[in-house]
């Protein structure tokens, strides 16, 4: 339970990282650029960008503290990145969906990422930052 605990204080502070991210791409930035709010472009490049910022961040935190991994990480890396590319996609999409149902995008943000959250847990540990046996 102890890289449970830490897991979720990893990800506490990634979310806060992402979740501020994600709004001032979403608000302020894209709709100054001509990429209104709510259309699948803002909802894409907003989450693609908060999660890349926070994904470093997250992964260096997972490798060391959580998972307490050794070495290089090349493997793990890759890993992580696989992890979060399905989850960007998953994430957006459903954040997409809820949008169109009419909940405000921080929610629906919010919402799927929680939704998510177990399952990236899970195949952090089994796969990502799983020992070599």
């Amino acid at each position: 339970l102890g890289s449970f605990f830490r897991f979720m204080g990893s990800s506490l502070f990634c979310v806060l990282i992402d979740q501020a991210a994600a709004f001032i791409l979403r608000e302020w930035l894209l709709p100054g650029w001509g990429i209104p709010t709510g259309s699948l472009w803002n909802v894409n490049i907003s989450g693609w960008g908060a999660r890349l910022i926070s994904s470093v961040v997250n992964y260096k935190l997972n490798k060391n503290l959580v998972f307490r991994q050794k070495g290089s990480g090349r493997n793990t890396a890759l890993k992580y990145a696989l992890v979060c590319v399905a989850v960007i996609c998953i994430s957006n999409l459903g954040v997409w969906l809820l949008g169109k149902i009419g909940v405000a995008g921080w929610l629906a943000k919010l919402v799927m990422d929680t939704a998510l959250y177990f399952l990236s847990y899970r195949l952090q540990q089994a796969w990502v930052f799983r020992e070599a046996a």
